[in-house]
């Protein structure tokens, strides 16, 4: 065991944990450097510097990179790595624009529109937003406008480039006159003449749609993805990032055909994945480790948490991590915008960043990962299963809804199987053995990897899968009628027995020592064992590099929701048991020492627009309707009632640009600035009863956003390109008040309310749920004092173990730091704090943004996926419904304390 301690101590030395950071506004340099040095308190090992929508700063210009100069001094200043987002907004490969400058360079797709009778009409339509990436001469005018002069300035002050979301087609038919011309080459067929094909059924579409989308994605191959690498390698940066569609094989088929050869091409291949739940199929990371494995490429990065919301817990965006790291991924990359301002809160927000209060105790967080993916990064996959992904299958059905889902299920069915028998697998495909591959003896090697089963979903076998079937080597045909039975004769592969399949296993190896990444898919407790081993199991602790008391392969395991724990075997024997005792302060106890100011949003009004009254609406809906106006004068009417009277401090967005009265006065000079200069403040007094605020303003929109919403039909890059809008946004109030209403749980993690909130004399708060004890939207710090009596025993550990929702926790006690609580079910030791007799308790408690930005209608309270559609009544891509609603959702934020009832078998404190 001292051996091993001394290596899982090194797993953390890399820095995994990377910011996409996101230059959306008008920069300011000391502020860049502020916000580079709170990544760097945390732990973030490197930037990704990102030109995002919102930006008002000329991209490319040199401007720009004056502040591209100051955080590449500040990343040296702080050790981490500088790397270059590629593009302005996404898809890459158009640098901001100045590459379709040149209409041949434009992107373009094949419609089939049918006729009166059997024959229709074919034609091709060329987009306005992006590129043709089939079109080398396009991507080196790419790299010569950004990639180049990123070289020129920098050198190897950088460290790599990351592309986004590079694809063919924008879910349609791609057409190019490049893809025509070498269409016609290989076959001898004009596609404009045969390429209704590509919109029908049978065996002759089958064979021109084969043809076709293997010509596509070995296209986009070479004149995108391999010149921008082999452009990488000559100048010795690293190439990351992710392309479009990593999950289901039809959809990477249409975009941007076989991933793996791509990744193959990276020095950091990687994935994106949205929103604040894990997937069920493994597809998406288990593609990146396949290629890594395989080909020898050691670093591997997903993009996650885009979408995940203001309200995501702790819990879950770490067991998005825990998914992806344990199937392959060992680097993590999180959006972290420069600034919130207007609409830039609702640009898919992401559940963990900076300006969230509970950013700045993620220290735990990061050191978990850092740890855990160097666990995944050095540690031995051992695999002898090779799933072929079946891409020659897909691309023969494309377009037939019920064809690509039958093979994409079946795919993915095969996937959940393999992993619930906890069997390891790799994946390939036919083509790249061929091209990759050898066969020995009754074995089959891709590049470093040997396989001994193989399984595959064609009906006709080709080239090396020929030869390794015929040479003895074991290939199953997969079928949806024989999965069961295939799986079943796979079972001696099976690593470990864990017989509840809401558990998932994933096994590493750190030189001859198995670790064991177990993790609760579900939001509800799991119990289960792992057996089939010689030895025992302890458990290991990534963030606090500590390997736990041991204990018997058949003893019985609690998984909490969504809670992920490691396990090492050894040979070691088992540890004397020891006494545990929980300590829960009295609930009643807890009194307030301090706390920031209590915040109101005020996010209804009653307009007029060019001296017309019309009823009231949110303000977010209000957006919408000025935008359709295009210009008008217009005037919001807020109200606030108050039974108190008394100073308070109202907060504007963008103040300058209206004007404002309180209670028929204009406020008090401008005092500052409200949550990282997002919003102005303005000193007011409260009356009791009604409280009236009024802002009105010209309201104006830019030509230039005009184009961008028109066309937002065709494809999202001119959009990502704006600069600043006219937002209206919600009207705050800040002081020391409660804020009432008929807040009641809804058992979904929130509470709710029909309105009608009225401002009282602050009462006192209780941390086990802050809405319901008057701070509804509160987002900040407070701080609370308990006091309890023990009767100190010295043969007993003295645990507390904190639930927490929508907020992280420091816990002192008798004036010592004890512990910092970021994510829940985590038992802390505190035995050498307390003392006997009367201890003193201090709860320091940091919120997330949730209750302060919203959603606030969306009758889910926290969905699943969360973008700027959510927060309105219009449903967009990432909602599955139209959830608006009048009342208020907001997420029952608070902390409590276990009293052991539903803890673990063995205590394992950290």
């Amino acid at each position: 065991m001292d051996g091993l301690e001394e290596k899982i101590k090194k797993l953390g030395g890399r820095k995994r944990v990377f910011a996409f950071y996101t230059l959306n506004d008008d920069l300011k340099e000391e502020v860049v450097r502020s916000q580079l040095r709170e990544m760097a308190q945390v732990g973030t090992g490197g930037v990704f510097v990102h030109a995002r929508s919102g930006l008002t700063e000329e991209y490319l210009g040199e401007r720009w990179f004056s502040f591209v100069d100051v955080i590449a001094d500040e990343c040296e200043k702080r050790g981490m790595e500088l790397w270059i987002y590629d593009e302005f907004g996404w898809p890459s490969g158009i640098a901001g624009g100045l590459v379709i400058e040149n209409e041949d360079f434009r992107v373009g797709w094949l419609e089939y529109e049918k006729g009166d009778g059997e024959e229709g009409v074919l034609s091709v339509r060329r987009g306005n937003g992006y590129v043709d990436v089939f079109n080398a001469k396009a991507t080196e005018t790419f790299l010569r406008c950004t990639h180049e002069r990123y070289r020129k300035r920098y050198g190897n002050r950088i460290k790599g480039f990351f592309t986004d979301e590079p694809q063919f087609g924008l879910h349609h038919v791609p057409y190019s006159p490049v893809l025509a011309e070498e269409f016609r080459k290989e076959t001898g067929e004009d596609i404009l003449q045969v390429g209704a094909a590509l919109f029908g059924e049978g065996e002759k579409s089958e064979q021109i749609k084969e043809k076709y989308y293997a010509l596509a994605g070995r296209l986009f191959l070479e004149n995108y993805t391999q010149k921008i690498s082999a452009w990488c390698r000559e100048y010795g940066y690293s190439f990351t990032g992710h392309y479009l569609e990593e999950r289901a094989v039809s959809l990477q088929v249409e975009s941007a055909g076989n991933l793996l050869r791509i990744y193959r091409e990276m020095q950091m291949p990687g994935m994106d994945w949205l929103g604040k739940k894990a997937d069920a199929v493994d597809a998406a990371p288990r593609q990146i480790a396949s290629v890594c494995r395989q080909f020898g490429i050691g670093a591997s990065i997903s993009e996650s948490y885009a979408c995940a919301g203001y309200g995501a817990k702790a819990d879950e965006l770490k067991n998005v991590a825990d998914w992806e790291f344990s199937k392959g991924i060992n680097h993590i990359c999180m959006v972290f915008p420069y600034s919130f301002r207007g609409r830039r809160k609702r640009d898919y927000p992401s559940g963990l960043m900076p300006g969230n209060p509970m950013f700045a105790k993620a220290k735990d967080y990061f050191s978990y990962l850092d740890c855990l993916g160097g666990l995944v990064a050095e540690g031995e996959e051992r695999a002898d299963v090779l799933v072929m992904i079946p891409y020659r299958e897909a691309a023969r059905v494309m377009g037939i809804g019920e064809k690509t889902n039958e093979i994409d299920g079946l795919y993915s069915d095969t996937l959940r199987a393999l992993g619930s028998a906890r069997i390891n697998y790799h994946l390939s495909d036919d083509g790249i053995a061929d091209d990759y591959g050898a066969v020995e003896g009754d074995r089959l090697r891709i590049g470093k990897r040997l396989y001994d089963r193989v399984l595959y979903f064609g009906e006709e076998l080709r080239g090396k899968l020929k030869e390794y079937s015929e040479g003895g080597g074991k290939l199953y045909f997969v079928r949806k009628d024989n999965l069961k039975e295939t799986v079943s004769d796979l079972e001696e592969k099976s690593f470990l027995r864990c017989d509840n399949p809401d558990v998932d296993v994933s096994e590493y190896f750190l030189g001859e020592t198995p670790f064991y990444i177990v993790r609760n898919t579900r939001c509800t407790e799991q119990r289960f064992s792992l057996s089939g081993k010689s030895g025992v199991f302890s458990e290991w602790l990534p963030e606090r590099k500590k390997i736990c008391p041991p204990f018997a392969a058949s003893e019985e395991q609690t998984l909490r929701p969504l809670e992920t724990r490691i396990f090492v075997l050894t040979d070691q024997r088992e540890a004397e048991e020891t006494k545990t005792e929980y300590l829960v302060p009295d609930p009643r106890g807890w009194k307030l020492l301090s706390e920031d100011k209590n915040v109101f949003p005020m996010d209804r009004c009653v307009p007029e627009i060019d001296g017309e009254t019309f009823p009231e609406t949110s303000v977010i809906g209000l957006n919408g309707i000025m935008l359709h106006k295009r210009g008008a004068l217009l005037k919001m009417v807020f109200t606030a009632e108050s039974e108190i009277s008394g100073r308070a401090e109202l907060a504007v967005e963008n103040g300058d640009r209206f004007g404002i009265t309180f209670n028929g006065k204009t406020p008090g000079k401008k005092k500052g600035k409200y949550f990282r200069d997002t919003f102005d403040l303005y000193p007011v007094e409260l009356q009791r009863g009604k409280n009236v605020v009024e802002l009105s303003c010209r309201y104006d929109v830019s030509s230039e956003l005009v184009g961008a919403l028109d066309g937002m039909q065709e494809d999202e890059s001119t959009f990502n390109r704006v600069a600043d809008t006219f937002d209206l946004e919600n009207v705050l109030l800040l002081g020391d008040f409660s804020v009432r209403s008929d807040f009641s749980d809804c058992g979904n993690g929130c509470v709710f309310s029909r309105g009608n909130f009225v401002l009282s004399e602050r009462e006192a708060s209780d941390p086990s749920c802050l809405p319901l004890s008057g701070r509804p939207f509160f987002a900040g710090e407070a701080e609370f004092e308990n006091t309890f009596f023990l009767n100190k025993r010295k043969e007993v550990r003295y645990l507390v173990m904190p639930e927490l929702s929508g907020l992280a926790a420091e816990i002192w006690i008798n004036g010592l730091h004890a512990a910092d609580c970021f994510w829940n079910g985590r038992p802390y030791d505190v035995t050498d704090f307390v003392s006997d007799g009367k201890n003193t308790v201090r709860l320091k408690i940091v919120t997330d943004l949730r209750n302060l930005f919203g959603p606030f209608h969306n009758s889910r309270g926290n969905p699943k996926l969360v973008g700027f559609s959510t927060f309105s009544a219009e449903p967009g891509w990432c909602d599955d419904g139209n959830f608006w609603t009048d009342d208020y959702y907001v997420s029952k934020t608070g902390i409590t304390f276990s009293d052991g009832t539903r803890k673990r078998n063995e205590e394992n404190p950290s």
